[in-house]
Protein backbone atom coordinates (compact mmCIF):
# COMPACT_ATOMS: atom_id res chain seq x y z
CA UNK A 1 0.00 0.00 0.00
CA UNK A 2 2.83 2.39 0.84
CA UNK A 3 4.53 1.77 -2.49
CA UNK A 4 1.30 2.59 -4.32
CA UNK A 5 1.03 5.87 -2.38
CA UNK A 6 4.65 6.68 -3.18
CA UNK A 7 3.99 5.97 -6.85
CA UNK A 8 0.97 8.28 -6.91
CA UNK A 9 2.97 11.00 -5.15
CA UNK A 10 5.83 10.74 -7.65
CA UNK A 11 3.37 10.83 -10.57
CA UNK A 12 1.74 13.93 -9.07
CA UNK A 13 5.14 15.65 -8.75
CA UNK A 14 5.94 14.85 -12.39
CA UNK A 15 2.65 16.33 -13.56
CA UNK A 16 3.18 19.53 -11.56
CA UNK A 17 6.76 19.83 -12.84
CA UNK A 18 5.63 19.62 -16.47
CA UNK A 19 2.65 22.00 -16.26
CA UNK A 20 2.39 24.61 -13.47
CA UNK A 21 -1.21 25.46 -14.44
CA UNK A 22 -2.36 22.06 -13.21
CA UNK A 23 -1.31 22.99 -9.68
CA UNK A 24 -3.43 26.16 -9.85
CA UNK A 25 -6.41 24.24 -11.17
CA UNK A 26 -6.10 21.59 -8.48
CA UNK A 27 -5.85 24.32 -5.86
CA UNK A 28 -9.02 25.96 -7.23
CA UNK A 29 -10.89 22.63 -7.11
CA UNK A 30 -9.75 22.00 -3.54
CA UNK A 31 -10.82 25.50 -2.48
CA UNK A 32 -14.25 25.03 -4.08
CA UNK A 33 -14.67 21.66 -2.36
CA UNK A 34 -13.70 23.17 0.99
CA UNK A 35 -16.18 26.00 0.39
CA UNK A 36 -18.92 23.49 -0.41
CA UNK A 37 -18.13 21.48 2.73
CA UNK A 38 -18.21 24.65 4.83
CA UNK A 39 -21.59 25.58 3.34
CA UNK A 40 -23.01 22.12 4.08
CA UNK A 41 -21.65 22.19 7.64
CA UNK A 42 -23.07 25.69 8.17
CA UNK A 43 -26.46 24.60 6.86
CA UNK A 44 -26.47 21.51 9.07
CA UNK A 45 -25.54 23.64 12.07
CA UNK A 46 -28.46 25.95 11.34
CA UNK A 47 -30.82 22.98 11.39
CA UNK A 48 -31.05 22.10 7.71
CA UNK A 49 -30.12 18.45 7.50
CA UNK A 50 -29.44 17.63 3.87
CA UNK A 51 -30.12 13.93 4.25
CA UNK A 52 -33.48 14.33 6.00
CA UNK A 53 -34.97 16.89 3.65
CA UNK A 54 -37.51 16.19 0.99
CA UNK A 55 -36.55 16.52 -2.66
CA UNK A 56 -37.94 20.04 -3.04
CA UNK A 57 -36.14 21.42 0.00
CA UNK A 58 -32.96 19.72 -1.11
CA UNK A 59 -33.32 21.36 -4.52
CA UNK A 60 -33.60 24.82 -2.91
CA UNK A 61 -30.60 24.05 -0.68
CA UNK A 62 -28.47 22.98 -3.65
CA UNK A 63 -29.57 25.98 -5.73
CA UNK A 64 -28.63 28.45 -3.00
CA UNK A 65 -25.25 26.82 -2.41
CA UNK A 66 -24.48 26.73 -6.14
CA UNK A 67 -25.30 30.44 -6.32
CA UNK A 68 -22.92 31.15 -3.44
CA UNK A 69 -20.13 29.18 -5.11
CA UNK A 70 -20.69 30.98 -8.43
CA UNK A 71 -20.56 34.37 -6.71
CA UNK A 72 -17.34 33.33 -4.98
CA UNK A 73 -15.88 32.46 -8.39
CA UNK A 74 -16.84 35.88 -9.80
CA UNK A 75 -15.25 37.64 -6.81
CA UNK A 76 -12.14 35.51 -7.29
CA UNK A 77 -11.95 36.47 -10.97
CA UNK A 78 -12.31 40.16 -10.16
CA UNK A 79 -9.63 40.03 -7.45
CA UNK A 80 -7.25 38.03 -9.64
CA UNK A 81 -7.66 40.42 -12.58
CA UNK A 82 -7.07 43.44 -10.35
CA UNK A 83 -3.94 41.92 -8.84
CA UNK A 84 -2.57 40.97 -12.26
CA UNK A 85 -3.35 44.45 -13.53
CA UNK A 86 -1.52 46.14 -10.66
CA UNK A 87 1.48 43.87 -11.23
CA UNK A 88 1.52 44.66 -14.95
CA UNK A 89 1.18 48.41 -14.26
CA UNK A 90 4.26 48.31 -12.04
CA UNK A 91 6.16 46.41 -14.77
CA UNK A 92 4.97 48.83 -17.50
CA UNK A 93 3.75 46.01 -19.73
CA UNK A 94 2.70 46.96 -23.23
CA UNK A 95 -1.09 47.26 -23.60
CA UNK A 96 -1.83 47.78 -19.92
CA UNK A 97 -4.10 50.76 -20.64
CA UNK A 98 -6.34 48.66 -22.86
CA UNK A 99 -6.38 45.90 -20.26
CA UNK A 100 -7.34 48.47 -17.61
CA UNK A 101 -10.31 49.55 -19.70
CA UNK A 102 -11.36 45.94 -20.29
CA UNK A 103 -11.15 45.00 -16.61
CA UNK A 104 -12.99 48.17 -15.59
CA UNK A 105 -15.81 47.37 -18.00
CA UNK A 106 -15.88 43.77 -16.72
CA UNK A 107 -16.28 44.99 -13.15
CA UNK A 108 -18.84 47.64 -14.08
CA UNK A 109 -20.93 45.06 -15.92
CA UNK A 110 -20.50 42.20 -13.45
CA UNK A 111 -21.42 44.03 -10.23
CA UNK A 112 -24.99 44.92 -11.28
CA UNK A 113 -25.36 41.42 -12.69
CA UNK A 114 -24.29 39.96 -9.36
CA UNK A 115 -26.79 42.17 -7.54
CA UNK A 116 -29.53 41.04 -9.88
CA UNK A 117 -28.38 37.45 -9.42
CA UNK A 118 -28.60 37.73 -5.62
CA UNK A 119 -32.04 39.30 -5.79
CA UNK A 120 -33.31 36.70 -8.25
CA UNK A 121 -31.91 33.75 -6.28
CA UNK A 122 -33.48 35.07 -3.06
CA UNK A 123 -36.79 35.71 -4.82
CA UNK A 124 -36.85 32.27 -6.43
CA UNK A 125 -35.83 30.48 -3.22
CA UNK A 126 -38.51 32.13 -1.09
CA UNK A 127 -41.26 31.72 -3.69
CA UNK A 128 -40.27 28.16 -4.53
CA UNK A 129 -40.37 27.26 -0.85
CA UNK A 130 -43.82 28.78 -0.39
CA UNK A 131 -45.17 27.12 -3.55
CA UNK A 132 -43.82 23.73 -2.56
CA UNK A 133 -45.26 24.07 0.96
CA UNK A 134 -48.62 24.75 -0.64
CA UNK A 135 -48.33 21.57 -2.72
CA UNK A 136 -47.45 19.47 0.33
CA UNK A 137 -50.47 20.70 2.27
CA UNK A 138 -52.92 19.67 -0.49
Amino acid sequence: MSSRLQEIRNHYKEIIATDPNIRNRMLAVVILLVLLIVLVMFSMQRGYSVLEQSGSQLMVFVAINVNIVLLAIVFYLIARNLLKLSYERRRHVLGVNLKTKLITSFIVLSLPAMGFHLFASYFIATNLESWLKGIKEN
